[in-house]
């Protein structure tokens, strides 16, 4: 027989809390019961002392009748059962009972058990209250406390009326006997009072915890349970309401959500279904779309063969173009305007023949002629020549470059053709213009620099951001070869660094380029000591070092 949850709850929560307040009520009353009797020995001990100081100076005068008169008086209060002096020899020579003057005590009675205990060697002469008070039940059936008060030999009771010897140390024995039964009513009554309340309390905390788990948890279960089976039938039309502010709340909530979002996948499911053929064709046309650039890819594998085999021609014009650049550059008769244009025509006929000797070496992954460089001056002497080119017309230059960089170990040439390459294809992506941002800086920490490259343009899809670097690859329609960015990313692995893109449609996107610092190059920086340097962390990419001047709005 399934037992409900509410039931297992409330079975389990009573019976925890009625051990707890039964243990709780055990040791209150122990409590008390142990304090009752410490009370009741102090009670005792308290008249006993009373009445050893009422006849002190009774017994000084050895005025018995006097000590008798005023113990029977003591002992005609309602509490005390029988108050008897013992001299130590064990005779009881006064006792509010009177049959039992002049008799003789056992010793192995409860009133002897504290001197002459069956371990004590020799009777002990004195001993503490605890030790002196008994518990037990007398002849009539009553439950009482003795106590037994040794009366004492002192100088002065020599001196008065010398009965005792001075050598003398116990003279005798006070024994006090009074009921114990209204301290018993009082741990009766308090026993009874406890058990009431702690029934009562059990039963309003049941009570309560019933109410309140029928109310927030076993209400919004049964509810989740109907939602459920509903569901399991393929009704989605029903919603749980008046869903409570708690954890089952939030369970409602999520079981609103997951229908919602059934009812919607059922929804697609049926309309996917009706449009099936309709989809199988766009399919078909992706499919094509994906052969036709294979296609493309295979053509432009192709040329790379062809490119191969024409190299030798193609260089054979740009040594030409070299040498003829060189011998005018020489020529004393040289206009002073011309030169920088034939120095510019040379050094970028040196960069073609570079560029074309290492698209043929690609697949060969040719190594890179390092030498110390400042990463600040590849990017201006890359902007210098790029910046006049159409596609930069309308972009303004923001430079942010960091001072005091490292001069670090890389291929000149190669790396400005990745400045290069990224640079264009950032004004590519700004047809109507934009803002371009180049960042520079360090990490002493981790060892690199980096060139951060911005653009305000269109962004790359996020399907594409994970092909960009591969062979051929172009979102251009019809401009590209799609070796561009492949090339960049094989010398910047070849150069031990890494190439980073973080890019939102419609946003724009940033290219970070970094680079390691090797420790051979580290004591060369641009215009200092690198120790002086501004060490920027090395993901703070967008700001990175000072301000050195905003290009101009071209």
């Amino acid at each position: 027989m399934r037992m409900a949850l509410i039931t297992k709850f409330t079975l389990v929560t009573s019976t925890v809390l009625a051990l707890a307040m039964g243990l709780f009520a055990f040791f209150s009353i122990q409590a008390l019961e142990r304090i009752s009797v410490a009370e009741a020995i102090k009670d005792v001990d308290n008249l006993s002392e009373t009445i050893l100081s009422t006849t002190y100076h009774q017994m000084l005068a050895d005025n018995r009748t006097g000590v008798y008169q005023t113990i029977a008086e003591v002992g005609t209060q309602a509490a005390v059962r029988h108050i008897r002096l013992i001299n130590k020899d064990g005779m009881i020579r006064y006792s509010t009972n009177q049959s039992e003057i002049g008799t003789q005590v056992d010793k192995s009675t409860e009133a002897c058990n504290m001197c002459h205990g069956q371990e004590a060697v020799t009777p002990l002469v004195q001993a503490s209250s605890m030790s002196r008070s008994r518990r037990f039940v007398d002849g009539g059936g009553e439950e009482v406390m003795g106590m037994a008060r040794g009366i004492y030999n002192q100088l002065s009771c020599a001196a008065a009326c010398h009965v005792h010897p001075r050598g003398a140390r116990l003279l005798g024995v006070l024994d006090v006997t009074v009921s114990l039964a209204e301290m018993n009513s009082q741990i009766a009554a308090f026993r009874r009072n406890m058990a009431l309340a702690t029934l009562g309390l059990l039963a309003v905390l049941t009570l309560t915890l019933t109410f309140l788990t029928r109310r927030l948890v076993h209400r919004p279960v049964r509810q989740l349970l109907h939602h459920t089976r509903q569901l399991a039938r393929g009704e989605m039309s029903g919603r749980i309401e008046n869903v409570p502010r708690d954890e089952l709340g939030e369970l409602e909530e999520a079981f609103n959500d997951m229908t919602s979002s059934l009812r919607r996948v059922q929804g697609e499911l049926r309309s996917l279904a009706s449009s099936l053929e309709v989809k199988v064709e766009e399919r078909t046309h992706q499919v094509q779309a994906i052969q036709g650039r294979l296609a493309r890819s295979e053509k432009l594998a192709s040329l790379g063969e062809l490119v191969a085999g024409i190299a030798h021609e193609i260089n054979n014009p740009l040594t030409g173009i070299l040498v003829f650049s060189s011998l005018a550059l020489e020529n004393p008769r040289l206009h002073p305007a011309l030169r920088e244009d034939l120095e510019t025509i040379s050094r970028e006929t040196q960069r073609c023949a570079g560029i074309v000797r290492r698209l043929l070496e690609f697949s060969r992954e040719a190594k890179p002629e390092k030498k110390p460089e400042s990463v600040n001056r590849i990017l201006d002497k890359t902007l210098r020549f790029l910046e006049n080119q159409a596609a930069f017309q309308n972009v303004r230059i923001v430079r942010h470059f960091g001072t005091n960089l490292p001069l670090i170990p890389v291929d000149v040439n190669q790396l400005k053709q990745v400045c290069m390459n990224i640079l264009i294809n950032a004004a590519q992506a700004m047809p109507g213009g934009g803002e371009l941002t180049l960042s520079t800086g360090f990490d002493v920490v981790k060892r690199q620099v980096f060139a951060s490259i911005r653009d305000t343009g269109c962004g790359i899809p996020e399907e594409n951001l994970k092909r960009i670097f591969d062979p051929f690859f172009t979102s251009k329609e019809q401009d590209g070869t799609g070796l561009g960015l492949s090339v960049s990313f094989g010398i910047i692995e070849n150069h031990g660094g890494t190439i980073e893109v973080d890019s939102v449609v419609g946003e724009g996107s940033t290219f970070t380029v970094v680079l390691p610092m090797e420790s051979v190059e580290m004591e060369s920086v641009e215009g200092g000591s690198v120790e002086g340097g501004s060490k920027l962390p090395a993901r703070d990419w967008q700001m990175s070092g000072e301000a050195v001047g905003d290009g101009p709005n071209l």
